[in-house]
């Protein structure tokens, strides 16, 4: 109990920091990743949607107000790569926090599939996919609903309005976001 209020103190005054901070990181290459999973996983998604999505310099935002489609090695783009994979580690986070795609440490290969999207004002809409051993598993975003499509064989749990519920062998399932 005493961990989690703690966890939870610190994850509040990180979320105040980024706010204080403009939704700007100071992370660093290895820590930035550590923030966003943080921010998330302690139920403050906008804040960390709000640094993916700020032009301010430096972000991932940044680099793509400036003509970008790939990562810099440098945040400022002045020297080294422009196509570099030192701050990748926001693909995987837009994968497992935006999408809601995250592997089940459990059932290897995908599959078995955990399905749990966040959303902001910030992220409008969304479309994501992986492929896997078993089949494409892809999910989209579009007016308040969240599309599934699952390759036969693979089964997932989503979590989506509070709620937990088992999907198997679908097409397309299709939930709608309570406001």
């Amino acid at each position: 109990r005493q961990a989690d209020d703690e966890r939870a103190y610190l994850s509040k005054k990180l979320n105040d920091a980024v706010i204080a901070a403009d939704y700007v990181l100071g992370t660093g290459i290895f820590s930035s990743i550590f923030a966003l999973e943080e921010l998330t996983e302690s139920g403050y998604f906008g804040t960390a949607a709000a640094v993916c999505a700020s032009k301010k310099f430096p972000s991932w935002g940044y680099m793509l107000a400036n003509g970008d489609g790939a990562l810099w090695e440098h945040w400022s783009g002045v020297r080294g790569s422009l196509n570099h994979h030192m701050r990748s580690a926001v693909g995987a986070w837009l994968y497992s926090a935006v999408a809601g795609i995250v592997p089940d440490e459990c059932a290897p290969g995908f599959a078995h599939v955990i399905l749990k999207p966040h959303f902001s004002e910030t992220v409008g809409e969304f479309s994501a996919w992986h492929d896997t051993p078993h089949g494409r598993i892809s999910v989209e975003y579009r007016n308040g609903n969240y599309s599934i499509s699952l390759p036969k064989g693979v089964t997932g749990t989503l979590y989506w309005n509070g709620e937990k519920t088992e999907v198997s062998d679908v097409c397309s399932f299709a939930v709608t976001r309570k406001e």
